[in-house]
């Protein structure tokens, strides 16, 4: 009698396809889960960023207007500028390298708003 050990190249080859099936499904439920944990932080992020101009740049230093990228104290890295429009803050333009926004107001950054994935050029320099 013979003793049969290990696997046929039937069996391998039906467990290649079977996970490669399962790989197929997962890959894009990953891609959209990853894309949109990335907008999810971007948005945070510029909630956050909001948040500092307010409080440094408007109410410590009075100012009415100002670049993104001279915003201190945020660890973001945004490019875009800022404006006080009727006790409001207002960015514009504002980018990470990947998402941008062009215009939210510091009271449409509390609800959801939709992020462009093109870039948008520099208004501040």
């Amino acid at each position: 009698m013979k003793n049969n050990k290990g696997f046929t190249l039937i069996e391998l080859l039906g467990s290649l396809i079977v996970m490669a099936v399962i790989a197929g499904i997962a890959y894009p439920i990953y891609t959209e889960m990853t894309r949109q944990n990335k907008d999810d932080l971007f948005r945070d992020n510029v909630r956050n960023v909001i948040s500092v101009v307010r409080t440094i740049n408007v109410i410590e230093k009075g100012e009415t207007s100002g670049c993104l990228k001279d915003i201190e104290k945020t660890g973001i890295s945004f490019t875009g500028s800022w404006e006080l429009v009727n006790d409001t803050v207002v960015v514009h333009n504002v980018s990470d390298g990947y998402r941008s926004l062009t215009e939210i107001s510091e009271d449409e950054v509390k609800h959801s708003f939709t992020i462009q994935r093109e870039s948008l050029a520099e208004t501040c320099n």
